[in-house]
């Protein structure tokens, strides 16, 4: 005769499992592990790296803002301005004309 009895096992949770979620959760922690292995043993190319682009950035940032200031002067002249401008683009025109007849007399 067999005798078959069912022994429910429970074990108290302990932990949370150190298990990955997902291959995404994965390559996070590798890179951030990789990341800080490069800040302790090589800080100068991550510091580097980090100046050049702020750097970059910052340019970019100062440029595009005299664009706008550039941009907003020459609005505000045209609408509220006096008649310097047309006085000022006139010149320029002349003095652009004058260049160009310059420079198109040693082709001839």
């Amino acid at each position: 005769m067999r005798l078959v009895v069912q022994v429910r096992i429970t074990n108290p949770k302990t932990r949370e499992s150190r298990l990955f979620k997902s291959r995404r959760q994965d390559v996070l922690n590798s890179a951030g592990a990789i990341i800080r292995a490069y800040i302790m043993y090589k800080p100068y190319v991550i510091f580097t790296f980090l100046a050049a682009y702020f750097g970059i950035i910052s340019d970019h940032i100062r440029t595009n803002r005299m664009l706008i200031e550039d941009t907003l002067e020459h609005t505000k002249k045209m609408r509220f301005g006096t008649g310097e401008l047309l006085s000022q683009a006139h010149e320029l025109s002349t003095r652009f004309a004058d260049a160009l007849r310059h420079y198109e007399r040693p082709w001839r």
